[in-house]
């Protein structure tokens, strides 16, 4: 077992944007600490890189946010962008504020800036915009997978190594059932996709943006 020998080396990078919403939409948590413990049984887990965008402090959304980031576990690194307001006009004439705050690319030059130092990398997303990320890893010679829940996760993802959360966030899990040991299967043991439906053919998700 992986355990036994010589653990690769993991990083974690987590983008806290699309995460939101997806666990919103599939109604759970990520508990990060369970998380980690999970792949730890099974990998030298360096660092959890977390990708979060911060909203002005005039802006209502801004105590909420603080206090979200204020509750993550210690062992997490924080990485903010501020959040970027547009002043658009409406049809009717009168101007709005439009929010924008992707991390796409920050969290994708975290990861090619770390990769040096490590075997395999988690992304914790969804979305397609990551695939041009993880042909990168793969050409460059190490591990990459995803991980997200099954309401959200784009058919793209999916159809490369993806780790369920709707599985590991689970109440009901088994105890034997754990992230780590998937990754080990699905990085080291020749299995080409692992998921929630495994050996299912992905379909493409019609979720609205």
């Amino acid at each position: 077992m992986q355990q036994d020998k010589e653990k690769k080396k993991l990083g974690i990078f987590v983008d806290d944007a699309n995460m939101f919403y997806a666990q919103r939409k599939a109604g759970m948590r990520i508990d990060y600490t369970r998380l980690k413990n999970q792949l730890n049984q099974y990998f030298d887990v360096r660092f959890v890189n977390y990708h979060i965008v911060m909203p002005a402090s005039w802006d209502k959304s801004y105590t909420a946010s603080v206090s979200y980031k204020n509750t993550l576990p210690p062992f997490i690194t924080v990485y903010e962008k501020l959040l970027k307001y547009i002043k658009v006009k409406n049809p009717d004439g009168t101007h709005s504020l439009q929010k924008k705050g992707d991390i796409d690319m920050e969290l994708a030059l975290d990861v090619l800036r770390n990769l040096d130092t490590l075997d395999a990398v988690l992304v914790l997303a969804g979305d397609s915009d990551y695939v041009a990320l993880r042909n990168d890893v793969l050409h460059k010679g190490k591990k990459i997978a995803f991980a997200s829940f099954d309401q959200t996760v784009s058919w793209e993802i999916k159809t490369g190594k993806y780790v369920s959360l709707s599985r590991f966030m689970s109440e009901t899990q088994t105890p034997d059932l754990s992230a780590g040991r998937l990754l080990q299967e699905i990085w080291y043991s020749n299995v080409a996709v692992m998921s929630s439906n495994a050996g299912d053919k992905a379909k493409p998700n019609k979720r609205t943006p």
